[in-house]
């Protein structure tokens, strides 16, 4: 498992030392409601957490380093555990952070860090997300991080008292194909956080007279392109 760092945070394995600091967090209500699971009851609870659901190679511990204390995790779901359906390339994103850590920019900080991992590092086609509608504020930091509305909601019935608290799915691609083989090509460079309401009506317009290749992008990796390599026949900028 690969450890990495923000600015603020160091992710790294859980570790059953961890417990004591998972259950400060967990066993607050007002988290695990808005992540979809229970509060801890116990330190063991937590432990058994570590145990069996953390250690998978995919989720990691949110350290923060000004303290050496987690304060959170983040992780993802491949093709075939994710909680909504994803395409075999894909992933889903999940994270939370404990409650007197919020509005300090933890989140965001983390899954830009997240997106750049799943992205650059793992390959993954398009990062998926979702959040219950009745905590709008996960789905603003999955929009400062580009993702958008994919206009879908789901009842996702294994996550804790969602029976009645559909999530809203969002969705951030890394690079899209459409069109015919042998048509002119067209290169598009949607910035982060382009609505899917506008962007995809413009495919269906365009796909017939082109072959489409679409690379989802900020400012400043845009401004950090600087040579030009073949991608399926395809000068594309790196």
């Amino acid at each position: 498992m690969e450890n990495f760092e923000t600015e603020r945070l160091r992710f790294r394995a859980w570790t059953e030392a961890d417990a004591e600091d998972l259950f400060l967090c967990a066993s607050d209500p007002d988290v695990g409601e808005r992540a979809g699971w229970p509060p801890h009851q116990t330190v063991e609870d937590s432990l058994m957490v570590i145990k069996n659901i953390f250690s998978n190679g995919h989720t990691w511990a949110l350290e923060l380093k000004e303290t050496g204390h987690v304060i959170g995790c983040m992780g993802y779901y491949p093709h075939g555990e994710s909680n909504i359906e994803i395409g075999e390339h894909d992933v889903e994103v999940g994270y939370w952070i404990g409650k007197p850590y919020w509005n300090k920019g933890y989140c965001t900080e983390a899954l830009h860090a997240m997106i750049d991992y799943c992205f650059r590092r793992r390959g993954y086609n398009n990062i998926w997300a979702d959040y219950f509608v009745d905590n709008p504020a996960s789905g603003r930091v999955m929009e400062k991080c580009g993702f958008s509305d994919t206009g879908r909601t789901n009842i996702l019935s294994k996550l804790y008292h969602s029976d009645s608290r559909p999530v809203k799915i969002m969705k951030l691609f890394n690079w899209y194909v459409a069109g015919t083989e042998g048509k002119p090509t067209l290169l598009l460079l949607p910035g982060l956080g382009v609505s899917y309401q506008i962007f995809f009506p413009l495919i269906e317009l365009l796909k017939e007279e082109f072959r489409i290749y679409a690379f989802q992008v900020d400012g400043f990796t845009l401004g950090r392109c600087t040579r030009f390599d073949s991608v399926d026949g395809l000068s594309v900028m790196r």
